[in-house]
């Protein structure tokens, strides 16, 4: 088997399977997938693939800032446009600026330094004529022009009149606006409801709005009567029957019928979920509940968000861990990192060990591990001195460390594995369905799996049966319906029906990877496509696979890149390179200094 070459540097980067390689190789960088999309990139211009690689919006553009709802915002020039994931142009580039979140299908835009609102569908609906504009909340936004402040509807119509100097949001039909430095409330057919006799106000919320007076602040309700005195320093707008209350630089907790339920002795105050709060003071946080009752001490330096489980990550002097709603601990404060939760599974991370958490289940592994992965969505495989174990997502099992190793999973999620120096097979929830019979084993592709057997290797099908009998010295897995096979001195490429499928042999020969296997003959190294033609003769000393459109190669001693037409792109000047990864960047050295090269060689970060 043709071996590769690399050297080693301290790199960080995404690692993406030779088939995604084969997909993107086209692009000069891909970035995160944004809901199923990819932005890539190619000569410094910017468009979107599928997963496939399959371009959906040109590589035309300057920038791709936003992607949200089934819209792609996109820059051309300077100026913003929308495509949708299907590759449909919804508006030309004309904006000076787009705010990419859309609230009730609508959208702000910015031209020529005035704001207006297009729809994904129908484009621009409301022209760009406002000097301010807001997201639509319940069917209106509030709007100004020549500076006063007033709400339309989707249609555009005025329905609170440009006139004011500040207005809220639109709660059960009634708007906080100001006016003459004095604030009130009218409805929608701008009647006052609740007199200009405030210095400010907020919108309503669950039937009480803020309102403030000398400095000082209360609550009115619907009636404009100040059902919550006006006290406090600050308040604000009620959230599930609770508001937060400031007096002295210090925040407490009201309830809607003006109750203080906790004094005002806090440095913050924040709603976590079902009616729990984590509290500061003094940079420490605690957790309290609606009573007002501290159900833990505030001796944490950080508590996250509960998850659907009611879970919440802690950190306590450093080290993180797991609390619940009651307060109680369910992870200690032991670790450097617990990761984010999949299908509340977490890798913790304690030093250079991890271990795994689940949150029903607790701690599942110590952290006392090399590695902890997870394999599929159903499997995590663990590794401790050079012996691997799997842990089961579906029965909850922890397998111990009884394998020698277990491979990345195919397509299907089929992984090959060893124990006791055999070979056998698993699938994706880490059932086995192959024993370990086999001497080794390549994991399956297109359906066969190339095994070695009493010291000759054949393929296999998912039953476990011969489907070419054990004969060769070498093979590889099935690429294109070919493989490549090693028979005595002679290697060539035969088919699922056992027939050599070029006529030429060669010394030994590798499997395809995009397109393209490498072959030796004679000591040098070459490559060939799926018809047996040459790509480059077999003129190098050593040869990597394609990796992002690019294959390395050396020759004389130094080291350059190749592309899919065989033509020299990267001259052979370097002492030590790596493949080109996922950013388009290859590290390289030259002249004893380590450096990054884009795909046109030019000097460039690793970014």
């Amino acid at each position: 088997m043709l071996k590769k070459i690399s050297f080693a540097l301290l790199l960080t980067c995404a690692a993406f399977q030779s088939q995604a390689q084969q997909q993107f190789d086209q692009f000069d960088a891909i970035y995160d997938d944004r809901e199923g999309f990819v932005p890539v990139s190619l000569n410094n211009k910017y468009g979107f693939a599928d997963m496939q690689g399959k371009v959906i919006i040109p590589l035309i553009f300057d920038d791709l800032p936003a992607y949200r709802e089934g819209v792609i915002v996109v820059k051309k020039n300077g100026k913003y446009g929308m495509y949708s994931s299907q590759g449909k142009e919804l508006i030309p580039p004309q904006y000076d600026d787009t705010f990419y979140f859309w609230n009730e299908d609508l959208a702000i835009v910015k031209r020529d330094g005035k704001y207006g609102f297009v729809d994904k569908k129908l484009g621009e609906v409301i022209p760009c004529k406002y000097e301010r504009a807001y997201v639509f909340t319940n069917g209106y936004a509030p709007v100004k022009l020549n500076n006063k402040w007033g709400h339309i509807d989707k249609k555009g119509q005025v329905v609170v009149p440009i006139e004011y100097d500040y207005v809220s949001g639109i709660q059960n039909g009634i708007v906080g606006v100001g006016k003459d430095k004095k604030y009130g409330f009218v409805n929608l057919k701008n009647e006052t409801v609740i007199p200009f006799r405030y210095d400010n106000v907020s919108s309503f919320s669950e039937g009480l709005a803020t309102v403030s007076k000398n400095g000082k602040w209360g609550y009115v309700n619907l009636q404009g009567e100040e059902v919550i005195p006006i006290t406090y320093d600050n308040a604000t707008p009620l959230r599930d029957g609770y508001g937060k209350v400031v007096n002295n630089g210090l925040m407490g907790l009201i309830d809607r019928n003006g109750k203080l339920l906790v004094p005002c002795k806090y440095d913050n105050i924040e709603y976590k979920r079902n009616f729990i709060w984590s509290v500061k003071r003094n940079g420490k946080f605690g957790l309290m509940n609606k009573s007002g009752i501290e159900i833990t001490p505030l001796e944490y330096s950080y508590i996250g968000d509960f998850n659907n489980v009611g879970l919440a990550a802690a950190k306590k002097n450093d080290k993180y861990g797991y609390i619940d709603q009651t307060g109680q601990v369910v992870l200690d404060m032991l670790y450097d990192d617990i990761g984010s939760s999949k299908d509340n599974y977490s890798i913790t991370e304690r030093g250079e060990l991890k271990g795994l958490f689940h949150a029903t289940q607790g701690l599942i592994l110590p952290a006392e591990y090399e590695v902890v992965v997870q394999l599929t969505s159903k499997l995590y495989g663990f590794k401790k001195d050079k012996k691997v174990g799997i842990h089961r997502v579906t029965d909850k099992r922890t397998t111990p460390l009884n394998y020698t190793s277990i491979s990345a999973p195919n397509e299907q999620g089929v992984m090959s594995f060893n124990r006791n120096d055999m070979v056998g097979y698993m699938d994706s929830t880490g059932i086995e369905f192959i024993a370990p019979t086999y001497q080794r084993g390549e994991n399956f592709s297109e359906g066969l799996a190339a095994v070695k057997q009493d010291g000759k290797v054949g393929f296999i099908n998912m039953k476990n049966e011969f489907v070419i009998q054990p004969q060769y010295t070498y093979a590889t897995g099935f690429v294109h319906g070919i493989a490549g096979v090693k028979l005595g001195t002679k290697a060539y490429f035969i088919n699922k029906q056992q027939a050599k499928v070029f006529t030429a042999e060669f010394d030994d020969v590798d499997g395809f990877v995009e397109g393209f296997a490498r072959v030796l003959k004679n000591n040098k190294m070459g490559m060939i496509n799926t018809k047996g033609t040459y790509l480059v003769e077999a003129t190098y000393e050593a040869m990597n696979n394609f990796a992002y459109g690019l294959a390395l190669v050396k020759k004389d001693g130094k080291i350059g890149f190749i592309n899919k037409q065989g033509q020299t792109v990267i001259p052979c000047i370097y002492e030590e390179a790596n493949d080109f990864t996922f950013n388009g960047t290859a590290a390289v050295r030259k002249d004893g200094t380590y450096f990054y090269i884009n795909k046109r060689g030019e000097k460039t970060t690793a970014d």
